[in-house]
Formats: structure tokens, C-alpha cells, sequence
């Protein structure tokens, strides 16, 4: 793999031989600063049809914890509407663009990260991942732009149960077919 991009929210690696690329989120939160990032390096996808796939992952064991509690204290209501629009325009850039996206979400993801991953053509998890929409604990609605992909991808009792705040595991959410398969992860 070779170093592509000096950004300082994602490590990207370009595989030369498989013409794929990785890319490894490096916050263990999506910050406003990683999502312009992303946004970013989506533009330079767009224009790269040599690029067969992208592998979304992260360095930490989560994919991603979603928004930042301590950053959604600071936003003013404009500031979360933009931040929910960048989550949606990124889960359906991923599914507009001509690379093969999987997200390997490790241990799980919460909130808008979940919201993420439903733009991506598979999902990968760890056998004992989680995920959750814990948008109302944190005083929000869970009403972005890809809540309208998961209600589009997941039964409607399931995404019900979900969308509540509960847990959901990697087994549930591979026999609906969200999840493409699991793996054991090394500590």
C-alpha cells in the first residue's frame, strides 16, 4: 500500500496491484472536519474510474461513535442541519459513485455512522459488533437524509426497533442482509 493523501482526519492507501483504495478514519468521532475531508476525497473518487474500490474503515475499534456529544453541545441549530446534510450527501455519494464501497464497521457504529454506512454496497462487522441510533439520547431526532436509506434497506419493524435507541447485533443484522458477513476480530 502507498500513502496517497496528507489528511489529518483519514489515512488513505492506494493498492496499486487490486486498484483499491483504504481508507481509515482516524477520530473515533465523525467531527465536522473529518466529514469536509471525506467530502474531499469522494470529489477527487468521482473523476477515478481506475479505482475499483474503496475499504472504509477506522484506526479505532469502533467505525465511527457517530457525532461528538461534546461538539453537539457547541452547534447552533444551522451547524447540526449542515452536519446531518454532509452525512447524507456522503451515503449517497457512496452509492452514486462508480468504485465498489465496503465498510468494515469492526465493533460497530452509532448514530450518524450508522447513517453512513447505508450508502455503502457492503458491510462488513466483527461477530461482536453493535449498532445502535442512540440519536435520542443525545436530544435528537433521527431524521438525516440516511435514515431514509436504512428505512429503505431494513424491514420496518427492525428498523423500528433500531431507530429507538436499542442495540442491534452483527448476527440480526446479517440475517436481514445489512451485513454482508462477520469476522472474528484479535484483540
Amino acid at each position: 500500500m502507498h500513502q496517497f493523501f496528507n489528511y489529518k482526519h483519514i489515512q488513505i492507501d492506494f493498492n496499486f496491484d487490486t486498484k483499491s483504495i483504504k481508507a481509515a478514519l482516524l477520530p473515533e468521532f465523525l467531527t465536522s472536519d473529518l466529514l469536509s475531508e471525506l467530502k474531499d476525497f469522494f470529489n477527487w473518487l468521482a473523476s477515478k474510474k481506475e479505482v475499483h474500490s474503496v475499504l472504509l474503515t477506522s484506526h479505532n475499534d469502533f467505525f465511527s461513535k457517530g457525532i461528538n456529544p461534546e461538539e453537539l453541545k457547541t452547534m447552533e441549530p444551522e451547524d447540526l442541519q449542515l452536519y446531518s446534510n454532509k452525512v447524507y450527501e456522503l451515503s449517497l455519494a457512496m452509492l452514486y459513485l462508480p468504485q465498489c464501497f465496503i465498510i468494515d464497521a469492526k465493533k460497530g457504529a452509532l448514530n450518524f455512522a450508522v447513517e453512513l454506512m447505508a450508502g455503502a454496497d457492503m458491510r462488513i462487522a466483527s461477530n461482536n459488533a453493535k449498532f445502535q441510533l442512540n440519536h435520542l439520547s443525545l436530544g435528537l431526532l433521527p431524521a438525516s437524509g440516511g435514515m431514509s436509506i436504512l428505512a429503505s434497506d431494513l424491514p420496518s419493524s427492525f428498523f423500528k426497533t433500531l431507530s429507538s435507541g436499542f442495540n442491534k447485533d452483527t448476527k440480526s443484522l446479517i440475517s436481514i442482509g445489512w451485513l454482508a458477513s462477520s469476522y472474528t476480530q484479535k484483540d
